[in-house]
């Protein structure tokens, strides 16, 4: 049974964690990232010329006057938001969900399109979002806005409390430099696309504040990540607490099903004879040659094939029944042989365990899954005492 292992242990007895070639370079990689997730972060909108339909998507279809955007919109922690400044977060946030990958190349925006009927050639307070006839899309990305600007909120004020030193200008620049292409590419002015983007009342000037602070944030966020990242013994502890999530197993079977549905008589007799066959099996070509004989179909499957009752790399979460608690089970050694009564679907399954084993690609999940808890409790030791005033209920919060 594979097991990850961990780095090596101090020889004079103490706790200092030694810095392998390993560490550095898993560090530099870690560097590296930060650098280019906080690239995509930042410029994800600027770069998203297929967002000329956020404005009137961003919003309701009049908005208050000039001076009344300007002012407190909502309140977040007792500092007061504007419109403005809430319409950029809106922008940001919902594009970095739309960008963002499901699975397999699938993003959250190919999701929401083909599975949940979004459409964003429509404005989103104009549909329906889950099923709720009284909640939007703008009202589901909304919530997410406020919840974006709750957590830069606190990762500015725990910037502050530590000091942390930021120059925005050379990010900012980039920012604008690459809103400056997109617009050329959406073929509309600079000011025209600042509009289009992050709502009717934004401009270069007055966004600048907001970006710069919203840029400081990203920035410290991506330091505190690499602070908040599991070392190599962390994952390795993780993954022997949850070894039966990450492992995955060998193994051979045979169905066996009872000539009658929910009968118990016969589903004894098919009992019986995956016993005798498990009695009969000696190794794992022995078991691959009886299948043909006390299959009821498909004899020529196994003769034909050695490894036609073969499954590999399975994960337990994949395995139902009493199959999966069977295979994961700590004291399983290769060549263990069970025969298993499933009266449910009237079978009996001969099974025999081959190998366990774990994919250290794997490393990389846990460390990630460590790190978005630990940052998650981070976040909520803040936003949890966080008070939010929603001024003439201008958000609908989505308590489900």
């Amino acid at each position: 049974m594979a097991k990850v292992k961990g780095s090596n242990a101090s020889s004079n007895g103490t706790q200092e964690k030694i810095v392998t070639k390993y560490d550095k370079k898993v560090q530099k990689r870690k560097e590296q990232a930060r650098k280019e997730a906080l690239r995509k972060k930042i410029f994800s909108v600027a770069a998203a010329v297929i967002a000329v339909i956020i404005v009137a998507a961003a919003g309701t279809a009049a908005w208050l006057n000039y001076d009344k955007v300007h002012h407190e919109y909502i309140a977040v922690d007792g500092d007061s938001i504007s419109q403005i400044e809430f319409d950029f977060y809106y922008s940001m946030t919902k594009q970095n969900i739309l960008n963002q990958e499901l699975y397999s190349g699938m993003t959250y925006g190919d999701y929401f399109t083909s599975y949940l009927g979004y459409d964003s050639s429509k404005r989103d307070s104009a549909q329906t979002y889950g099923g709720d006839a009284s909640y939007t899309w703008y009202d589901y990305f909304a919530n997410n806005a406020l919840s974006t600007i709750m957590e830069y909120k606190a990762l500015l004020k725990e910037a502050d409390s530590r000091g942390y030193e930021y120059s925005a200008d050379d990010d900012y620049n980039s920012f604008v430099d690459d809103f400056k292409s997109a617009a050329d590419s959406a073929g509309v002015s600079v000011s025209e696309y600042y509009k289009t983007v992050f709502g009717k009342h934004s401009s270069e000037e007055n966004l600048k504040g907001f970006i710069c602070e919203y840029l400081k944030a990203a920035a410290f966020q991506e330091e505190l990540q690499l602070e908040l990242a599991p070392d190599t013994e962390e994952v390795a502890a993780y993954y022997q607490e949850h070894k039966d999530e990450y492992d995955t197993v060998n193994y051979r079977i045979l169905d066996i099903a009872a000539e009658t549905e929910n009968d118990e008589t016969s589903l004894a007799d098919a009992k019986a004879k995956a016993e005798e066959m498990m009695s009969r099996v000696t190794d794992e070509a022995s078991f691959n040659e009886l299948c043909a004989e006390y299959t009821a179909e498909d004899a020529d499957t196994y003769t034909d094939d050695a490894d036609a009752s073969l499954k590999t790399s399975v994960y337990k979460s994949s395995i139902t029944g009493d199959e999966g608690e069977w295979l994961f089970d700590s004291s399983r050694q290769a060549g263990d042989i069970t025969v298993i009564e499933n009266a449910d679907e009237s079978k009996c399954s001969v099974v025999m365990f081959v190998e366990r084993s774990y994919d250290k690609d794997n490393d990389e999940a846990i460390s990630q899954t460590i790190l978005n808890q630990n940052y998650s409790d981070f976040i909520t030791s803040y936003t949890d005492s966080m008070s939010v005033k929603n001024k003439n209920n201008r958000i609908k919060m989505y308590e489900g």
